[in-house]
């Protein structure tokens, strides 16, 4: 049975909201749980 979920949730922290959120939409794309913060 396939797992339907994300791999596992990660925490992105960078005071550059386009580095944030350029690594935020990769990560969640490869499947994974993101939660960004400044």
């Amino acid at each position: 049975m396939k797992k339907t979920g994300p791999e596992a949730k990660l925490l992105v922290v960078d005071d550059e909201p386009n580095i944030r959120e350029l690594l935020s939409t990769s990560l969640r794309f490869a499947g994974f749980e993101v939660v960004s913060a400044a």
